[in-house]
C-alpha cells in the first residue's frame, strides 16, 4: 500500500496565501505529514513542513484512513489547524482526535477517549453560530461510540469531549461506526441532528459478520451541546416496512412529522432481508430534508477468494428528521412506489445492480455512485425535495480580504 491515505489541501483564502497539504500514509503505515504546495512546479525539500509518520508518529496515532480536515478554530485570529482522526492500529489502541499546527505538525490539542481496541473515524465539523469558526466536531469510533469534541472556547485548555451516543443492536452487540456522520439543522424545530450508520469492512471477520447494523438520527439540541450517553432506548424505532421480492426495492414506514415528544431521535435496523450483513461504511448526503446514504452487502466467502469484486448494496433515501418514508417519491424511476396494503409507499431503498456502492453525490437531477465492480458509475434521476423542479445546485462563498 505504501501511501494510499487521504490528502486535503487548504485554500489560499483561508491560510493567508499558502496552500497547505495534509496527507496520511493510510494502510501503508501510521501517521500524517504536511507540505507547502503553493508552488508545486518548484517543490523542493524545504516544502516538506513536517513528518509525523512511522517512528515520529505519536503513540496514539494509528493508520489514518479518513480524510483530515483543515478547519478555522476559535482562538487567535486566522488560527487554522489540521484535524485528524487517529484511525485503527495505534500503539495504544485508543480513539483520539488530534488538532495539529499546520506549519509544524505539533499537537495543539489531543482528545484521548481512553478506550481500547479502538480507533476514531472521520470527523464532521459544526459551526453553530455562523462565525466561520468550528464549535464542535462529531465523530464515531470502532467501539460504537459517537463523540462530541467541544472547541467552542477561545482557550484551547478549555476544549473538552464527551460521548453523545452508544451504538448497540437489540442483543447488545457493539455496532462499529467507521464512516463520517452527517449534520443538519431541522427547519421545523431549529434542532441540530447528527446522522450515522454502523458497520465496518476491514477484516475477514468483518466480511463474514451478519450482525444487525443500524442507521441513526440523533438530536443534539439547538446549540449542539445536548445529549450524553444516549442509547437506542432514547430513540424512536422506525422500520423497513416492505421489500419487493421481484425487484429487491424497499420502502420505509409511512411518512410522519418528526419524532414523538421526549424522543432524542430515531433509528432503523438494516435487517430486511434478514442476515445479509448489510452495513454502512460511507458518509451520508443530506439534501434539504432528505437523508441519502449507501449501504453495502459484502460478497460471500467464495467470491471474496475469487477475482470478482462481488457484493451488492442499496442507495437509500428517507426523511432525515423523522426516519420515515418521504412524502413524495425521491427516485425518478418507473413505478416509484411499492404497494403496502392500501398504501403506496415511495421507494426508500434502490438496489444498484452492480457491486458495493460508494457514497452518493448529486449533480443536478442525477444521483451518482461508484461501486466495487470497477465499472461505470451508476447514475439515476432523482426528484427535488418536495417535488419542486427548482433548486440550488451550487454556491460559492465570498471572503473579505
Amino acid at each position: 500500500f505504501f501511501v494510499d491515505g487521504p490528502v486535503v489541501v487548504s485554500a489560499r483564502s483561508r491560510t493567508l496565501g499558502v496552500n497547505y497539504l495534509v496527507g496520511a500514509l493510510g494502510r501503508g503505515g501510521r501517521g500524517v505529514y504536511g507540505l507547502d504546495v503553493t508552488n508545486p512546479g518548484a517543490f523542493a525539500a524545504t516544502n516538506v513542513l513536517w513528518d509525523k509518520t512511522g517512528s515520529e508518529a505519536p503513540d496514539n496515532m494509528g493508520t489514518v484512513i479518513s480524510e483530515p480536515l483543515i478547519s478555522k478554530l476559535n482562538g487567535d485570529d486566522d488560527f487554522t489547524g489540521a484535524v485528524v482522526a487517529n484511525g485503527p492500529n495505534s500503539k495504544t489502541g485508543t480513539a483520539s482526535l488530534f488538532i495539529l499546527d499546520l506549519t509544524t505538525g505539533e499537537p495543539i490539542k489531543e482528545f484521548d477517549t481512553a478506550t481500547t481496541d479502538n480507533g476514531l473515524s472521520a470527523p464532521r465539523a459544526v459551526d453553530v453560530n455562523a462565525d466561520g469558526k468550528v464549535d464542535y466536531f462529531f465523530a464515531g469510533d470502532l467501539q460504537g461510540n459517537l463523540w462530541r469534541f467541544d472547541v467552542s472556547s477561545p482557550d484551547s485548555d478549555e476544549w473538552v469531549h464527551d460521548r453523545v451516543f452508544i451504538a448497540r443492536d437489540s442483543k447488545g452487540n457493539v455496532q462499529p461506526i467507521s464512516s463520517a456522520p452527517g449534520v443538519a439543522r431541522s427547519p421545523a424545530t431549529g434542532k441540530i441532528w447528527v446522522f450515522f450508520g454502523t458497520g465496518r469492512y476491514m477484516t475477514d471477520e468483518d466480511q463474514a459478520s451478519i450482525n444487525t447494523q443500524t442507521y441513526y438520527g440523533v438530536i443534539v439540541g439547538d446549540k449542539g451541546s445536548e445529549g450524553s450517553d444516549l442509547t437506542r432506548t432514547d430513540l424512536q424505532e422506525r422500520d423497513i416496512y416492505v421489500v419487493d421480492t421481484d425487484t429487491g426495492r424497499r420502502a420505509f414506514e409511512p411518512t410522519k412529522t418528526g419524532v414523538d415528544t421526549g424522543m432524542k431521535g430515531w433509528f432503523v435496523d438494516l435487517d430486511e432481508p434478514v442476515e445479509t450483513g448489510e452495513r454502512v461504511i460511507s458518509a451520508p448526503l443530506i439534501y434539504d430534508n432528505i437523508l441519502v446514504f449507501s449501504s453495502i452487502v459484502p460478497p460471500n466467502e467464495s467470491t471474496v477468494n475469487s477475482c470478482d469484486a462481488g457484493g451488492t448494496g442499496y442507495v437509500n433515501a428517507l426523511d432525515a428528521f423523522s426516519g420515515t418514508s418521504l412524502a413524495v417519491p425521491f427516485f425518478d424511476v418507473l413505478d416509484p412506489t411499492i404497494k403496502y396494503g392500501s398504501e403506496e409507499l415511495p421507494i426508500g431503498s434502490l438496489p444498484i445492480g452492480a457491486g458495493m456502492p460508494t457514497a452518493p453525490i448529486i449533480i443536478g437531477n442525477q444521483l451518482v455512485v461508484g461501486d466495487s465492480s470497477g465499472g461505470t458509475p451508476t447514475s439515476m434521476e432523482v426528484n427535488a425535495p418536495g417535488g419542486s423542479s427548482k433548486r440550488r445546485v451550487s454556491w460559492r462563498e465570498l471572503l473579505k480580504n
